[in-house]
């Protein structure tokens, strides 16, 4: 086997299959991005609850991230790059205070949100909407957590609980 097909394979998880697309796969319409109504906000178990126009995020400084993109349709898209406020620049510095994607390196794809609007920070994990609908709480593609069932009775406890304290907020 020659290097560089070593490197692919040992870059793609198990049960992937590589593409050099960009497939779309949306649950829901796109929204609309008008930049003079956009905000972004920190909320829930912060100190003080911040926003951000979308002007005031651009000003933020920017990051480059390169990573490997791993969908749980099993599709795997190599050496991507995404620019962009740093989670570090808006959750760590008291300073600060699109269209914008979460890009979770590392996790199947349905972890990176798009369109992101707000974090909330909670005590507890409950399951998103792709989790609710049936996907893994943790997603690691090396391991091949696509779907709920493929959880322990310890993890489903958990994100019962999770989902229960949720709602009695």
């Amino acid at each position: 086997m020659s290097e560089i097909a070593q490197d692919l394979a040992r870059r793609t998880p198990p049960g992937q299959v590589l593409t050099t697309k960009w497939p779309v796969l949306t649950y829901g319409r796109t929204p609309r991005f008008d930049p003079r109504k956009w905000s972004f906000r920190c909320f829930g178990l912060v100190e003080e609850e911040t926003s951000w126009s979308w002007a005031e995020l651009q000003a933020l400084p920017h990051v480059e991230v390169a990573c490997d993109i791993h969908c749980v349709t099993r599709w795997s898209r190599l050496d991507n790059r995404f620019e962009g406020v740093s989670v570090g620049e808006i959750v760590l510095s008291p300073d600060h205070g699109g269209p914008l994607r979460l890009v979770v390196p590392k996790l199947y794809f349905w972890k990176s949100a798009k369109w992101v609007r707000g974090f909330e920070f909670l005590d507890v994990n409950p399951p998103g909407f792709w989790e609710v609908n049936g996907y893994h709480m943790h997603a690691d593609p090396w391991a091949e957590e696509r779907y709920s069932d493929q959880e322990t009775h310890a993890m489903q406890t958990m994100r019962a609980e999770a989902a229960r304290r949720l709602r009695a907020r």
